[in-house]
């Protein structure tokens, strides 16, 4: 690993305190797997097939998932002689590395690794069936039948495995000669079953399972429904016809005398520490701070190598942070710095992770983008709980807000060097759609969250025609977010203390609701008549400069705004209307080139010959 790589993670480590919460406790049947050295000590050359999910603990859905997973490990406890269920946190700085080796664009994502494999390099076999919109079930039967198919590819068994055989058998006959306890699974050549029951029963050897598909064989014992069990306990034989994995497994393990327990599949074993929030409502500048730290240190961080079409949409979100957040000067210059040195790399060449990681490292006392995260208005009942998706609202937001007021040609509040007063400033070409347009590419290219990501994405299809002006973009965001908001109410994933409701609630916005006479004025549960008008006005002084609290104890600003405006420096550099294309510039350089050639270099070596000319007929002259 790169030097610059290795001391950017150490640093992370000593100087911004404990890693990022794990959904999973440490009494789960789930490994939590910390670390690029663990990581590798427990995939190469293990005597197990590994089952991981790589997922990001401010992730709602990798949260809606954590459910299932757990639940998964704790059925197949039993195969643990063989199979073996991990993850690993993505939102934790000490993963970074590892979530960029095994290409991790979104989570959750669930891969699987063979036993004794020796490739550093691979990737493992991504699992493609995480779906919890209708079956939860659904999802949990095909990560094991997955898991199971990853079993019998295993060509080379690790001495350390139990006897296992995935054959079928043509023949049932033979079986009752060996004077043994056993299942015969009658079965469909694509069911998974006997198989999950060989699994099983990995606790209790002396009762085998078989596999019998043939037609005659079926035929034969006089079974009528798929899949049937016939159970053999050395003396007499019964037929459980039409079984499932539940009752054959139970039936199954009575041979050897034991009793299997059920597993409450909606319970997971999450990690669950109180944490208090405040009481007010608002925009807190320690979660715009911490929602931008999150994206920049550890999203973006997850990608290998930055290039086309991500390159410029990271450019153009940073160059809208600029423009449209509010932030410290600390901050603002850290994100200056971050900008010139992609307008240095934009010339062609992809920004590698280590790279990138070097860009980030470039701090100093008056430019930083600390690593610390640190949820005030965003902070939930529990660490995994709200946090980087409410910050990032927030953020967006603001940011929309700010660059619509910018576009509107009006002044715009700016943090002062003494982080205390207010001062103005005008940004020319900066508007709200165009922030808009920079946070749906930011989306599309960085987000983690696969299935957040995909439904924004599907909200934003028309965002170009819907969004004219100034006020319009900033309408889009709050109708969208309220969308989200009806879409999640109730869900395992939202945060009881802070029920998803419509915003703005009457106790912050009595005017923006035209609320009917037979409801009451404080049913936050009805759907809202708005009154987009003051919807409008309550969204800019929310979200807008004056409405942010600088610290976490502050509720309003201290200073009124001073009257003169200041000049937004390397606006030139960096504002996108004076970019020029790569392609102009080498046009340019080609045309340059040729003048040159035909104004000095042409002239001169004619000039060069001229002479010789004459000699050469002075000497031909007769005397």
């Amino acid at each position: 690993m790169d030097f610059w790589m290795v001391l950017v993670l150490v640093a992370a480590c000593l100087l911004h305190g404990a890693a990022a919460e794990s959904l999973y406790s440490s009494t789960s049947d789930v490994l939590n797997l910390v670390g690029e050295a663990q990581v590798r000590e427990t995939f190469v050359q293990s005597n197990y097939v590994w089952e991981v999910e790589f997922y990001m603990s401010s992730c709602g859905h990798c949260r809606q998932f954590a459910p299932v997973y757990n639940a998964h490990a704790t059925d197949i406890k039993a195969w643990k002689p063989v199979a073996r269920v991990a993850a690993v946190n993505c939102a934790d700085e000490m993963n970074l590395a590892v979530c960029r080796t095994y290409e991790i664009n979104g989570v959750p994502d669930v891969r699987f690794f063979p036993a004794l494999h020796s490739n550093e390099t691979s990737t493992g076999k991504l699992f493609c069936g995480i779906s919890l919109k209708n079956d939860k079930d659904r999802s949990a039967r095909a990560l094991r039948q997955q898991l199971i198919d990853v079993i019998q590819e295993q060509h080379k068994k690790p001495a350390a495995w139990p006897e296992i055989s995935f054959a079928r058998e043509n023949s049932a006959e033979l079986l009752y000669e060996k004077n043994e306890k056993f299942g015969i699974v009658f079965e469909a050549d694509s069911s998974h079953l006997a198989a999950t029951l060989k699994l099983d029963l990995l606790v209790c050897p002396q009762v085998r399972v078989h596999s019998v598909t043939s037609k005659q064989a079926i035929s034969h014992h006089s079974v009528h429904t798929l899949p049937s069990l016939l159970v053999w306990n050395g003396e007499q034989k019964s037929l459980l016809s039409k079984c499932t994995r539940d009752s054959a497994r139970d039936l199954l393990l009575s041979l050897c005398g034991e009793v299997h327990r059920g597993v409450d599949k909606a319970v997971a074993k999450v990690n669950i520490k109180p944490q208090t929030a405040p009481s007010a409502p608002g925009v807190y500048m320690s979660d715009l701070v911490s929602a931008l730290a999150f994206a920049v240190h550890r999203e973006v961080t997850l990608h290998p190598v930055i290039h086309g079409a991500s390159l410029h949409s990271l450019t153009q979100f940073l160059q809208a942070v600029h423009y449209c957040m509010p932030a410290p000067p600390e901050v603002r210059q850290y994100v200056v710095g971050l900008l010139r040195q992609l307008k240095m790399s934009r010339r062609g060449s992809p920004v590698s992770s280590v790279t990138w990681a070097r860009m980030k490292a470039m701090q100093s006392s008056g430019s930083n983008l600390p690593h610390k995260i640190n949820w005030v208005g965003c902070a939930g009942s529990t660490p995994s709980l709200r946090g980087y998706p409410c910050g990032l609202w927030m953020l967006f937001h603001t940011m929309t807000t700010q660059c619509a007021l910018v576009g509107d040609g009006e002044l715009v509040e700016d943090l002062g060097s003494d982080r205390r007063t207010l001062t103005r400033r005008r940004v020319a070409g900066v508007n709200g759609r165009w922030a808009l347009l920079a946070i749906k590419d930011y989306i599309k290219h960085f987000f983690g969250c696969s299935d957040c990501r995909s439904h924004f994405l599907s909200m934003s299809e028309k965002l170009e025609s819907e969004v004219v002006t100034n006020h319009d973009a900033v309408m889009w965001l709050w109708e969208k977010h309220n969308a989200v908001n009806r879409r999640l109410a109730g869900a395992a994933t939202a945060d009881p203390a802070h029920p998803k409701l419509q915003f703005p609630p009457s106790s912050l916005c009595s005017d923006c609701r035209s609320t009917p006479s037979f409801l009451k004025a404080d049913d936050e549960s009805a759907e809202p008549s708005w009154n987009k008008e003051n919807v409008l006005a309550f969204l800019f002084r929310f979200y807008g400069p004056r409405g942010i609290h600088w610290s976490d104890d502050d509720k309003t600003w201290p200073h009124e705004p001073t009257n003169h405006d200041t000049v937004v420096l390397d606006e030139a550099i960096f504002h996108q209307s004076t970019v020029i294309p790569h392609a102009l510039y080498y046009v340019m350089f080609c045309m340059v080139t040729w003048l040159v050639i035909m104004i000095y270099v042409r002239p001169l070596s004619w000039c060069r010959r001229v002479p010789k000319f004459k000699a050469k007929q002075h000497m031909l002259r007769p005397v």
